[in-house]
């Protein structure tokens, strides 16, 4: 399952929560400049019999300080809308085997797992293959497709996928669900918070 499905999921799972976050993000943004501008309007009333120069810098110290906390609010509501999208993520994955696209995605797995692998090997060394045992009747499905000096072992406990080692085990490849997540984490991180950042922009 690439980083691009993993975003499309997300966009189509988490549209109402996006919106609920703008919604409670604009609402705060705007609470704050209004009580800004409030004491702005203070703040001028008072000019008539204060200094003025005294007044305009009280003025513009209100309006900065209203500025800087929108922009924490908005910011802590980006925060909170990546990681809600990471935990998205995470359900997704953990339930990968209810897909009806997992064989593919295992076999997939498997392929890249013993591909990468392959280089590090010595002449006729063997390659152990380990899967979690709820994948048994798939990985035994493959048959012949698997290169017969790989020994299966079921030792895993993991939401799909799986690692190889060399004969040895001196070498290994983790290609887990939980591994390329975490692996795309900085990514999705990234590409999650300008997604939020543009929406915010069209509100």
């Amino acid at each position: 399952m690439g980083l691009d499905a993993i975003l499309e999921g997300i966009r189509a799972a988490g549209q109402a929560q996006i919106e609920i976050i703008q919604q409670k993000t604009e609402t705060e943004v705007q609470r704050i400049l209004a009580e800004a501008k409030a004491e702005v309007e203070q703040t001028s009333g008072q000019a008539e019999s204060e200094e003025l120069p005294r007044a305009r810098r009280e003025q513009a110290r209100i309006l900065q300080h209203a500025r800087l906390e929108a922009l924490h609010t908005t910011e802590n509501a980006s925060l909170e809308q990546v990681n809600a999208a990471i935990e998205s993520a995470r359900k997704r994955l953990s339930e990968a085997r209810s897909d009806p696209n997992y064989p593919v995605l295992l076999s997939r797995l498997i392929q890249e797992s013993l591909n990468a692998l392959e280089t590090s090997l010595q002449p006729g060394e063997g390659i152990h293959l380990q899967a979690d045992p709820r994948d048994r009747g798939l990985i035994e499905a493959m048959g012949d497709s698997l290169p017969g000096d790989v020994e299966v072992l079921y030792n895993l406990d993991s939401w799909g996928g799986v690692n190889a080692a060399s004969g040895d085990e001196k070498v290994y490849i983790l290609n887990t669900l939980e591994v390329r997540l975490e692996r795309a984490l900085p990514e999705l991180q990234r590409r999650i918070t300008a997604l939020f950042r543009a929406r915010m922009g069209e509100a």
